[in-house]
Formats: C-alpha cells, structure tokens, sequence
C-alpha cells in the first residue's frame, strides 16, 4: 500500500474537523492547508489574519527576503520552494475609494510576487451596482528530483535512445547512460469577473476562467516485440476554458435562476511517442494522450415560498458532452491493414457524446410545531450516445498485420446509467432541547451493458441532539445502507463487443472475467456508521469538542454457488467456485480531540489529537480467460490491508504588548499501512509495512515599529521521512523486465527563514 505519498491529505482532513473550532486563532489557516509548507510564503496574509488585518483594509508594500536550507523537490512541490538558497518576499495592497462617495472602489493585490506560486488580483467597481476582477494564479508541482531515464528528449512528446541502449534486459544496461531528469509542471490560472444588478430584484453575473499548464508527468509503458517496459516522463501543454452566465431574480416569495456554462479542454499534444528500450530493430511505442473535448451545459433553479412555513425548490440542468478528436493510425510502426474492410479505422474519429440530464425538486415544510420535514426527489440520467463501431486491437503497438476476426476485432459499447433518488428527512423537539432527526433514501438505478441491468440502494439514518447541561451539548447518529440488485452476468460486455462466433458464444471455454467476481460498484452490500459527539465549554477560558464515528460494511452475494451459462461447456461451469470474489469486507473508525484554552485575554492555546484506521479484505482467484481446469480452485488467495493514522498539534498566539504578535503550531502526522495475502495454502505473504513520519514546527511574529512600518518574521521547519517498498531500494535496472527510475520515497528536512518590512497607510 502506497500511502504515506498522500499524508498531507490526511492531515487536512483532521484540521478540516477542528477548523471551527480554531477559526479565531491566526496559526489556524495554515494548518488547513494541504502541504503546510504552501502556506508559510504563499499567503502570509492568511497568517497573520488576526494579527494585521490592515493588509486588505489598507494600502502597504512589503518586501523582504527569505531562505531556504536545503534543495527539495517535495517539500517545496506546491510552493516552489524547491531549492536551497535566498528568495524575495514581495507583496503589496493598493485600495482607493471615491471620496465623494464610499460605494465607488478600486483594489489591486499581489502576494508571493518572488515565487513561482506568486498570485494578483485587480477589482473595482461600485458596490452595490456592479464589480468587475481579474486574476493571475501561479501554481508549480514537483513531483520527483530522484528519476533516471535512459531516453533523450526529456521534455518533449518524443522519446529517442542514445546509441549504446542495451538489448537484452534493464540489469545489463550501462548505468552510465542514465541521466537524471526532474519531473515538474505549472499551472497558470486566468479569471475573468462582472456581475451586477439589473434593478431592485435582478442581478447577472458573467465569469471567464482559464487554466494553461506545461511541464511532464509520468507514466509506464510497455513495448512489443521485445516485451520491455518502462516508467517515463511526457509532456504536458494543454488548455481549459470555463464560461458561465447566470441570471437572478430575488424576492420576498421568490428565487429564480438561469444560466449557461462552456467548458473546452485543448491539448497542443495528441500522441507521446516513444523508442522502444528493450529492442534494436528500432520499434516505437505511443500513447495517445488527453483528446480535445468540450461540454455545454444550460441549467435553471427556482423557488417559492407558500405561506410562512413551505417552501418548494427545484433545480433542471442538460448537457452535452462531446470529444471528436482524430484517431491516430493502429500502430506507431508502419502496420500493414489487410485488405478487408473491417480491419480499418472503421471511423476518423470517435464522436464521441454523452446527454447528462438532471432534475432535484424538494419541500421543506413545518407542519407542526416542533416539527420540521423535507421530501426531495432526484432525477440523473446520463446517455451515452457515442456510436458503436468494429475496431482492431494492436497490442503495444507491435508490427503485426492488423487481424480480420478473432480476440483482437471488437466493438465498443457505450454504457449509460439513470438513477432515481426519493428521499424524507425531518426532525422533531421531543422534549425540551432535545432533537430527534430521522432520514429515509430509496435510490433505484439502471445501467446499460454493465455487470448488473439495475441496484436498489436503501438508507435508514437517526440522530439525537440533547444538551447534557448548559455547558455540555451531546449528539449521537446511526445510519443503516443496504444495496441490493439484478443477478450478475459478468460477461455482458464480453459477449457484446465480440464479433466472432468462437469468442462470442464461448465455444472453447473462454470468459473475459470470472462469473464468480463481485465489482465493489456494484456489488450488494450492507452498511453500518455509528458516531458520537460533544461540546464542553468546561469554563470561560476552557473548551472541548470531540467525536468518535466508526463503519462496517459487509459485501454480499448474489447467487456466486449458481453459475450456469448454456454457451460454456460443463467442464468450465463444474470448475468454478460458489465463493464470491472481489471485495469481502471494510471498516474503518476515527477518533478526534479538541481543546482550547485561553489563560488571559492577549493568549490565547491549541491542541488537538486525532486517530483513524481504515480496513478492507479482498478474496480472488489468479484467472486466464479460457482457463476451464479444475485447477482453477487451486489459484484462490486472500489480501488483507490496514492503514493508520496518527495526528496530534498544539499552537499558540500571544500579545505580550499592543505592538507585538507571536504565533506558532507543531503538527506530527505518523501512518502505517500494512497488507498481507494469504494463498489457498495458507501460505502466508509478507508484504512490508508502508510509513511516513511528518514533523512541522511553524513560528511567526509582527512588530508594529511605528503606523506606517511592520516587521515581520516567520520560520518554519519540516522533516518528513518515509519508506514504500514499492519505491525504497528500488534502482533504475533492478528489474529484468521493466526499466524503473530509480525514484526513493520521500525524505527531507528543510528549514525555511522570512524577514520582511511592511510600509503602510501612505
């Protein structure tokens, strides 16, 4: 299990439980951020929110320098704090207001300005009537400072091998024709605003967005004929453009909006081409990369209000998914096409088109005092309208004659889903302060060409709220989901994208995928979540929050014991087992502890702890299609995975006089993810534990040395250190069939430095 490489999504979702809680302490908005080492340099506006609320009421300029101890692609993978060395702090407020007149504004921001994550934003208008905005993001991820690649080209869509490249396999390459390569892409995001009134009760709003980026990813390719693989950089230039419209109206007894939305992604790529490693014969492999596409979208929201105590809401989207993007020829290698016309690109391009229609009309009611009800109903459909088509299967784009029948000619086949939704919430006051909420959900959906025809999901949710006394507020909640559904028929879209008659029909014993597997999408399942919670304002300068929740789910059948299929021969069904396979079970449970705590007036301290842990146990079976032995029950095994997560921080800010702030927060993140698999045997498999260890100590400080000039420190610390079998003592040739980067789980351990002085109120 690789999870360490996502600990700082861990950590925002403990500080996301706690926010509330610490809204009014400045250290809290850095620690809900995802990487805290974002926050330090990125927005240290947001750190000092407290503290200096003067960087958007008044007009300043602030520039400084800050220091970074050490190169780290990873700590500085949002920030681009990614080497070590000096970098400026620069920012700056520019506010105006008629004089004649408040309503009449203009504002101009920049923060970050000496960073790669700089952002700015100019707006004005006249408040009230109509604002108008633009602004610049700039957004950087490193991913990796660790690869290897044996390619020339690094960078580009067109991937080369030096002359000496080796033959054979990757452990009898010559290290020397490694080169080192970082992986890394930015972002850049435009916006565009105007909104405004039309009147006392109308109002429009017209919104522009656009998202560039350029730089490499990685991905992993495998190549025919030699059968190597490996793990490679491409490059990325594509573009999105957002457009939405939306108008309003707004009265006492009615709500109402219309509106438009344009999306459209280009990609100045369309293929990643590639020579193949393992082979001299000069054989290429391609992938074709992200194809240009756009989506339209009108929708429409309304609601009345009847009487003082109904209200009836509704909201209608429809739009239209499309992407025609050329199709690159079968293969990168000059692939001869038979003759028959079936052999061929049946179509120049795919055109693609998929019709989502949405309609969710809900009542919120009081019809009796002490008694509040909702009934909403949800309508979501959408329709695959793509055309089906014969196409060839090339694999890895080998130099082979495109074959006219057999495995390798099928037909796509586009799949669609509806979904129905009713649902009744409501709650009552059965005794003085005390709330009794109670929910039912029925949810009936269909799908076409899928693993099940149709799922019925059913959901049972009580909760009760009671204050214990004044001080304390307690709530307790338990839901109950339970899915349900036609038989299975694993082999529906085996059955439907074949044309030949041998693999059609399964005359010789052969099935795309075992009848006995359960997909977890699909499959029937019960559910049960529990979770506990309380408020304790222990005294005026104590409190205490915590929660306790946990989940069981349990998946079912149906019918794994009864396979039967007349197209495939006795043998095939007597070999099956009646033991579902796919996913058996999961569960999970998180803890969480809150506490405030502010002494005196100008201090004011944090600390909180949060466990969680989360399960799931699979049984499989190793499966060939065409594999009709008995020794197919052999081949059954077991795999068991367990991730925990530890989180604990304290923090505080302190006033010690009216021109000095401090502040500070520690944060420690530990997880472990553990797997093991288990044979039919009972052979046990080791798989090492993953584990990543984060510590973040950040401290920060302002000093007002007169109205117009602030001085400002901040320092931050970081050490992460990880390990991921999958990655750790992994070297770029350690393996006989595929090429690796050489890339180690992260580690780092930086120290970061800001100094910067704030010249304001000019």
């Amino acid at each position: 299990m690789k999870q360490n490489n996502h600990a700082p999504l861990r950590r925002r979702t403990v500080v996301l439980a706690v926010g509330a809680a610490l809204a009014s302490l400045a250290a809290a908005p850095a620690l809900a951020d995802p990487l805290l080492t974002i926050k330090l340099f990125r927005d240290s506006e947001v750190m000092f929110r407290d503290a200096d609320m003067s960087r958007w009421a008044d007009n300043y300029v602030e520039l400084g320098v800050g220091y970074n101890s050490k190169d780290s692609v990873r700590f500085g993978q949002f920030s681009g704090l990614t080497d070590k060395g000096g970098f400026p702090i620069a920012g700056f407020n520019w506010l105006s207001r008629n004089q004649a007149s408040d309503a009449q504004y203009w504002q101009i921001h920049g923060a970050n300005l000496g960073l790669d994550s700089r952002k700015f934003k100019a707006e004005g208008g006249v408040q009230g009537r109509w604002d108008a905005s633009f602004s610049f993001d700039g957004l950087k991820k490193s991913q990796t400072e660790s690869a290897m690649f044996i390619h020339q080209g690094l960078g580009t869509s067109n991937l080369s091998l030096p002359a000496r490249a080796w033959v054979t396999n990757p452990t009898t390459m010559n290290p020397a024709l490694l080169q080192p390569f970082e992986i890394q892409h930015g972002r850049d995001i435009y916006r565009l605003g105007l909104k405004g009134l039309l009147g006392n009760e109308w109002d429009y709003k017209v919104s522009y967005r656009e998202d560039r980026r350029d730089g490499t990813r990685m991905t992993g390719m495998s190549f025919a004929p030699s059968g190597e693989a490996a793990i490679l950089p491409y490059q990325i230039d594509d573009k999105t453009q957002q457009i939405e419209a939306v108008l309003s109206y707004t009265s006492k007894l009615a709500q109402f909006q219309l509106g438009y939305n344009y999306s459209r992604f280009s990609n100045g790529l369309n293929a990643f081409t590639v020579q193949d490693p393992g082979s001299a014969l000069g054989t290429l492999g391609r992938l074709s990369l992200a194809p240009d596409n756009d989506h339209h979208q009108i929708f429409a929201t309304g609601a009345y209000r009847f009487g003082k105590t109904t209200r009836l809401s509704a909201t209608y989207s429809y739009g239209i998914a499309r992407q025609n993007e050329a199709f690159l020829p079968y293969s990168a290698n000059g692939t001869t096409v038979a003759a028959s016309t079936t052999a061929g690109l049946p179509r120049s391009s795919l055109d693609g088109k998929v019709i989502n229609t949405l309609l969710d009309v809900a009542l919120t009611t009081k019809p009796i005092d002490k008694m509040n009800l909702k009934v909403a109903y949800q309508y979501r459909d959408s329709d695959n309208r793509t055309p089906i088509a014969r196409y060839a299967y090339i694999g890895r784009d080998g130099a082979a004659g495109v074959p006219v029948a057999g495995a390798t000619i099928r037909s796509n086949a586009p799949v669609s889903t509806t979904e129905s939704k009713l649902s009744l919430e409501g709650d009552y006051e059965i005794a003085a302060k005390t709330i009794l909420r109670a929910g039912l959900e029925h949810s009936d959906k269909k799908y076409t060409l899928s693993d099940r025809t149709d799922t019925q999901t059913n959901k049972l949710s009580v909760e009760l709220r009671r204050p214990i006394s004044d001080e304390f507020l307690g709530s307790v909640g338990y839901s109950r989901t339970q899915r349900r559904g036609a038989d299975y028929d694993k082999n529906v879209y085996f059955r439907n994208t074949y044309t030949d008659p041998v693999f059609q029909a399964g005359a010789t014993g052969r099935l795309t995928n075992n009848p006995s597997m359960r997909s977890f999408m699909y499959a029937d399942f019960d559910e049960d979540r529990l979770r506990a919670a309380g408020n304790w304002t222990v005294s005026e300068t104590v409190s205490l929050q915590g929660s306790v929740d946990g989940y069981q789910q349990k998946m079912r059948g149906p019918n794994c014991g009864q396979f039967s299929d007349a197209l495939q021969p006795l043998a095939v069904t007597a070999a099956l087992s009646g033991t579902c396979l796919g996913r058996e079970s999961a569960d999970g449970g998180s803890m969480s502890l809150d506490l405030q705590y502010q002494p005196e007036e100008n201090l004011t301290t944090f600390a909180f702890a949060n466990f969680s842990q989360t399960g799931v146990r699979e049984t499989g079976r190793v499966w060939t299609r065409g594999n009709a032995s008995g020794a197919l029950e052999t081949n059954n095994w077991n795999g068991d995975m367990i991730y925990r997560d530890h989180t604990v921080g304290f923090g505080l800010k302190w006033q010690p006089e009216e021109k000095w702030d401090f502040g500070g927060t520690y944060v420690l993140n530990r997880g472990t993810g553990m797997s093991g698999v288990t044979t039919n045997a009972g052979t046990a498999q080791p798989v090492p534990d993953t584990w990543n260890r984060l510590h973040t100590l950040q401290l920060f400080a302002k000093w007002d040395y007169s109205k117009q000039l602030s001085w400002r420190f901040n320092y931050l610390y970081e050490n992460l250190n990880s390990y991921d079998w999958a990655l750790s003592d992994v070297g770029a040739t350690s393996n006989v069939n595929v090429l690796f980067t050489g890339q180690q789980a992260p580690r780092y351990s930086n120290h970061v430095f800001g100094v910067s002085a704030v010249v304001k109120s000019w």
